[in-house]
């Protein structure tokens, strides 16, 4: 018996390890999958943060633009009343 145990696991040791691994591999999958979702969601998060900061870019280029603007007219306005 234990000689023939012997004799099957030596015949087909490529089976027996592939089973061994097909099994590792799902394991592995199984604990990965939630990992993958967390990834996918942290992305999407990144997303959101940088489309919300490139809207404050632009508004704040263009409030920048708008207290030049008042910036000037104030010195013409300064100009004007020393006259």
């Amino acid at each position: 018996m234990k000689n023939e145990f012997g004799r099957f696991v030596k015949e087909n040791a490529i089976q027996i390890m592939g089973v061994v691994v097909i099994i590792l591999n799902l394991w592995l999958v199984s604990k990965l999958a939630p990992l993958v979702q967390s990834i996918a969601l942290i992305d999407q998060r990144v997303q959101a943060v940088e489309e919300n900061y490139i809207g404050h870019s632009e508004i704040d280029s263009r409030l920048e633009s708008v207290i030049t603007s008042l910036d000037r007219i104030e010195a013409k306005l300064d100009r004007h009343l020393e006259r």
